[in-house]
């Protein structure tokens, strides 16, 4: 990692952490599932990289060699912090928060060191079950007439659910874009 990426993360740690803006972040479905969640991802993505020469990856490579921890880690993370009640655990209870901060940190760390060397194959499952996943839970949230949880209103549900379908379907494209690139280069 260099200086720079390292003072980028720490400057994206103490923004993320600072009450003020996590508030303003918690405070609406949108930016809580669209802004932060992306954003702590991405924190760990940086850490990961700067990670890489330690005995924590060695011990990850190591146990995730076809890249299936990598795969199941993701998405039950995904997941899980897709349920409304666990979105309304992370806003209302410190310990939520913190297990939502550093369950996705995580995330992104071990898709920094595993996502380069994970075959097509693996990484199409990954990020076609992550869009589809996106999507569905989109969808659910979007055309649902009542509130999913007690933290947001039923307004933000529907930006939200919008912006969640969005997204999944971008990252599909995204996935199957990066695959076809990845399979045109190997056969020339």
């Amino acid at each position: 990692m260099s200086r720079r990426q390292a003072l980028l993360a720490l400057a994206a740690v103490a923004c993320l952490l600072h009450p003020g803006l996590r508030n303003f972040l918690e405070a609406s479905m949108f930016r809580h599932m669209l802004v932060l969640y992306p954003g702590l991802l991405c924190l760990g993505w940086l850490a990961g990289h700067g990670l890489r020469q330690t005995a924590l990856h060695r011990v990850f490579k190591s146990c995730d060699a076809q890249g299936l921890l990598t795969v199941s880690w993701v998405t039950l993370v995904g997941f899980f912090w897709m349920v409304p009640a666990a979105l309304d655990w992370a806003v209302l209870e410190p310990l939520g928060g913190l297990a939502r901060d550093l369950s996705l940190a995580l995330a992104g760390c071990v898709l920094a060191w595993r996502l380069p060397r994970l075959a097509a194959e693996t990484l199409l499952f990954l990020a076609g079950n992550s869009a589809w996943m996106l999507v569905t839970a989109g969808a659910l949230i979007e055309s649902t007439p009542t509130r999913l949880c007690v933290s947001y209103r039923l307004d933000e549900q529907v930006w939200t659910g919008w912006g969640l379908i969005i997204l999944g379907g971008s990252l599909g494209a995204w996935a199957l874009h990066g695959v076809l690139r990845r399979s045109s280069q190997a056969s020339a």
